[in-house]
């Protein structure tokens, strides 16, 4: 206000109702007024010879965005568990425990082609952690080979194909170096596959989570 008296003015800012949702202005306003064209925000604003009146509006769709990516994600993630050909589920079975805690247990997994189609060329891994390795029990398919590493052992199977709706059951022991108190994670099992005519390299995994026994 440059003048020697006390103005009053009203200060109008119209919005759209998708801005509205996410702008953020510096000053409380006074009133809001809808339109045809959409939604006015008012300042009643009252100012003294020489003082100055600012108002910041800011429009941020960050937080769209982010909502969105998140959204995009998801669906994704579910296309993918929907259209994996091939599906693999870890189950642990018969936990063998004493009063030191777990000395082992009987792992099983379950690989089926929910199709449509053959898939050929499977690689199942599943990782045990490091003080874990397999027994001497296996079902009815024998591993291809064990890896034993730094951090984790790995046992694989190779198998040259499934058909659609074919399954198979893989159950093996695994027995610990030490006695676990309290609870273990166990790793996921993966399975590598290729389409039927196709030369490029599919993945599925199983779930992971912990077994254990609950302390004295």
């Amino acid at each position: 206000n440059n003048g020697d008296i006390t103005q009053r003015e009203n200060v109008k800012v119209t919005f759209t109702g998708f801005e509205r949702i996410f702008v953020k202005n510096s000053l409380p306003v006074s009133s809001v007024e809808k339109t045809s064209v959409g939604y006015v925000y008012i300042w009643q604003v009252s100012l003294q010879p020489g003082e100055k009146f600012e108002l910041v509006s800011t429009i941020n769709y960050l937080w769209l965005i982010i909502v969105i990516l998140v959204i995009l994600l998801i669906i994704f993630w579910i296309i993918l568990r929907l259209t994996n050909r091939v599906v693999i589920k870890k189950k642990v079975l018969n936990i063998s425990r004493t009063k030191e805690g777990i000395k082992g247990a009987k792992i099983m997994l379950h690989i089926k082609n929910r199709g449509p189609g053959a898939v050929k060329n499977l690689t199942i891994i599943d990782r045990l952690p490091e003080l874990i390795g397999p027994g001497k029990y296996y079902g009815t398919i024998k591993p291809t080979r064990i890896e034993r590493g730094r951090f984790y052992n790995r046992v694989i199977w190779e198998m040259p194909g499934l058909e659609q709706g074919e399954e198979r059951v893989i159950s093996y022991e695994i027995n610990t170096n030490i006695n676990i108190i309290g609870k273990f994670r166990v790793p996921c099992a993966l399975v590598k596959y290729h389409l039927e005519g196709s030369q490029k390299k599919r993945l599925a995994h199983s779930g992971k989570f912990f077994i254990g026994v609950k302390e004295d």
